[in-house]
């Protein structure tokens, strides 16, 4: 349909949305608003003019994951995934990417806020919009990412949509693929795989991704986070902003067995427990206590649509006991016990972190800088399958074959494929093969060292330091921290060529002597039920290192463990932790 039309059709409807629905009065319920399934608490009351429902535009703009511009004096642009929308403060027309389209009622300023139309700007950027005039709630769905899973895997990914066709690579379970073209009730879908390459995929073994929790508003704020366990759950990180633990307000006090609602105009929250009502406005330090005026340490904060009150009022004001523990920095609301935030490990640090949104799930001294061994070629496969092609033959030098260490035992002037040298980086962890594609990509490794670096301080890797492409570390001193290393992992995992080496049990490629057995040296690959990856190491001054990714029950978890004691107390542990991230997940107040 074309886009004009279609706008036409949904400013149509909106008159339906809100037919019958009076302007709000004290009596009338104030409308609801749900995005993906969760409740979206907004800062200012929503209003209703010529049968249009206008939002203030950064709070709900910000709800959906939108990134949203303002240039003076009265742009307002919007971006969501592929889907841009401009209009102006008080015109008439926007632009939909790209092409101008008639608006009924347009953006403005009312009370200091700027104003949007809901639906307008909603469907503008691919979401769908629905109303039920009964309970006086709106629901929104994003536009989903436009990509398969695998969901039964190792999956071929094929030239030709056909079971003949050539194979152009395998990924495992868990993988997502950019769909291209699909048809409802077709066999074949196909797929963009990273560098424009076409492909096609059963879809008997896929499944397509639809619309996840929105995250990202709440993501930065997570830099400085601490844990939430409340009601003998833990709830997840929560952030800490100028020195006070804030908690998500609703899950908070529903684990705890309370209740929260919308009060007043819609702006109001109202939260119950134990005979107790605490009645905040967000942005405002003064709260209501079963009618009477208290005071709040500081003001309830509303990120992405979500209420988060400090954690001292909470307990102060509904009558919980709190604690504090710094070694793990969790805060606990009410009894202790039940599900742990952060476990007890031997290893030295590690992180949980949920693949899809890269929400962090749990930590333990996740930013120490230290060694991490030959978790290294991690970033030495990503920058291979970014920068090289699979098919390129390269020369083994003398110096790439003479690493010490783990080897494919690549002899001088042997000439493999970029493919076969990244089966023997990732299986056998090969020394020589990280060198080899060092030296293939930039000349030399210290040149590809300074490509890792560059690599991983655009994915925000600030605390690393690679200095060989292998992660030999006996005359010099690269470090990277857990989080570090998992924010390059999680670059990786999204990449469908890198995942095609990092799962195999064996592999197979030439040798000079005849062929060449590679066995998969990650007991975690080989072992844990719907492992993923990705790679593990060891050296002397990193000790046993791991980076680990398993998919269960439609979600991938990844774990990073550094600086283990020994190699089975390593997988031991991270059979432990990633069987505990399964857990927090489900739990956790950002993925719900």
């Amino acid at each position: 349909m074309a886009i004009r039309r279609k706008l036409a059709a949904a400013l149509a409807a909106t008159t339906l949305l809100v037919s019958g629905a009076p302007a709000l009065a004290a009596d009338v319920q104030p409308l609801s608003f749900y995005v993906n399934g969760r409740e979206l608490y907004l800062p200012q009351t929503p209003i209703l003019q010529e049968n249009r429902v206008l939002v203030p535009m950064r709070a709900y703009l910000e709800s959906l994951g939108a990134e949203v511009g303002w240039e003076p004096p009265n742009l307002v642009t919007a971006r969501m995934g592929e889907h841009t929308v401009s209009l102006r403060i008080g015109q008439y027309t926007a632009q939909v990417d790209g092409r101008e389209v008639p608006l009924d009622v347009p953006a403005q300023i009312i009370a200091d806020r700027t104003y949007v139309p809901l639906r307008f700007l909603s469907e503008g950027l691919g979401a769908e919009v629905g109303y039920d005039g009964a309970t006086r709630t709106v629901t929104v769905v994003t536009a989903p990412p436009g990509q398969l899973e695998v969901i039964d895997g190792p999956l071929n990914v094929r030239a030709e949509p056909s079971t003949t066709a050539p194979i152009l690579t395998t990924v495992p379970v868990g993988t997502r693929l950019d769909i291209v073209s699909e048809q409802p009730g077709a066999e074949w879908t196909q797929v963009a795989l990273p560098g424009g390459t076409l492909g096609w995929v059963a879809n008997r073994y896929t499944r397509t991704v639809g619309s996840e929790p929105v995250v990202q508003p709440l993501l930065a704020l997570l830099e400085q986070r601490a844990y939430l366990q409340a009601g003998g759950q833990c709830i997840g990180a929560v952030p800490l902003v100028n020195n006070l633990t804030y908690v998500p307000l609703v899950e908070a006090v529903e684990a705890l067995g309370g209740s929260v609602r919308r009060a007043g105009d819609g702006t109001a929250i109202a939260a119950e427990l134990g005979g107790r009502q605490l009645l905040i406005t967000p942005d405002s330090a003064t709260a209501t206590l079963n009618g009477q005026a208290v005071a709040l340490s500081a003001a309830p904060l509303l990120v992405g649509g979500r209420p988060l009150i400090p954690a001292r009022d909470l307990a102060d004001h509904l009558g919980v006991t709190l604690s504090w523990s710094d070694a793990t920095r969790t805060v606990t609301l009410g009894p202790a016990g039940g599900t742990t935030c952060i476990p007890d490990i031997a290893a030295q640090a590690y992180i949980l972190v949920d693949v899809a949104t890269g929400a962090v799930l749990s930590e333990y001294n996740a930013r120490a800088p230290r060694a991490i061994a030959s978790t290294t070629k991690i970033m030495t496969a990503l920058l291979a399958v970014e920068q090289g092609h699979p098919d390129a033959v390269v020369t083994v030098s003398a110096n790439a074959a003479s690493q010490p260490g783990t080897s494919v035992y690549l002899r001088a002037g042997e000439q493999r494929t970029l493919r076969e040298l990244l089966y023997g980086l990732m299986l056998v962890s090969g020394n020589d093969a990280a060198v080899a594609i060092a030296e293939h990509l930039a000349g030399s490794e210290e040149a590809f060292a300074r490509r890792m670096n560059l690599r991983a301080a655009e994915l925000g890797a600030q605390n690393t330091y690679f200095v060989t492409a292998s992660g030999l570390d006996d005359d010099v001193n690269p470090y990277s921290t857990a989080e570090d290393l998992a924010r390059i992992s999680l670059a990786s995992l999204r990449n469908p060529l890198f995942r095609s080496y990092m799962y195999l049990p064996q592999a197979t490629i030439p040798g000079p002597w005849g062929n060449r057995q590679l066995t998969n040296s990650n007991l975690f690959v080989l072992r844990y039920p719907g492992a993923t990856g990705v790679k593990n190491g060891w050296t002397e001054k990193a000790g046993y290192t791991l980076v680990a990714s398993a998919w269960r029950d439609g979600r991938e978890v990844m774990l990073v463990l550094l600086g283990g004691e020994s190699r089975s107390a390593l997988y031991a542990e991270a059979y432990s932790l990633m069987d505990h991230g399964f857990v927090l997940a489900d739990h956790s107040w950002l993925l719900r």
